[in-house]
């Protein structure tokens, strides 16, 4: 089977830092997939917002699924978001939880770019479960950056966070 994903870029925070950017995306691969393993700071909860191309404009949304402690739960935030909330990542105080999300058909410009993403966390009351998040941008640009931001301006991703964004090329 040939290799079909490449690591375009990753990102290993040695101190906290407010947003990971992945910039000069190349139009070369057909999808991209981001994986990481985030940390937040001591006493912080964190979701992760996502934006492409620096684009702050009113045009996210977003779905949620998830279940933890034998509840399912639904979330659904249609558009007009200034970012993407997938709340498939959650980081609370110095834990870290690893996410795998896909940006399918990026380069194309004739489309809206989607994203979906899958995590498996704990929660801080002892409660284990899974989200598995979607989102839309609804612009039909290539996607040449991505930004994870917290979804608290106020907030920092923490020390030991590692990011990585791979391509993937066409089998």
């Amino acid at each position: 089977m040939p290799k079909t994903y490449e690591t375009i870029a990753t990102t290993t925070l040695t101190s906290a830092a407010s947003s990971i950017s992945f910039t000069s995306i190349p139009a070369t691969y057909t999808d991209l997939v981001i994986i990481g393993v985030p940390v937040a700071e001591l006493n912080n909860t964190i979701y992760a917002d996502w934006t492409f191309n620096g684009s702050n404009a009113a045009d996210y949304g977003r779905w949620v699924w998830g279940q933890a402690g034998g509840s399912v739960t639904y979330d659904n935030r249609n558009g007009n978001r200034n970012r993407m909330e997938l709340d498939v990542l959650e980081v609370q105080n110095l834990t870290s939880y690893a996410f795998i999300i896909n940006v399918n058909d990026y380069s194309n410009t004739t489309t809206y770019k989607n994203m979906i993403g899958i995590t498996i966390n704990a929660g801080m009351d002892g409660t284990q479960g899974f989200n598995y998040a979607g989102g839309m941008w609804q612009s039909t640009a290539a996607v040449n950056r991505v930004d994870m931001l917290p979804n608290d301006v106020t907030k920092n991703w923490g020390s030991g966070t590692i990011v990585t964004l791979y391509g993937i090329k066409a089998a």
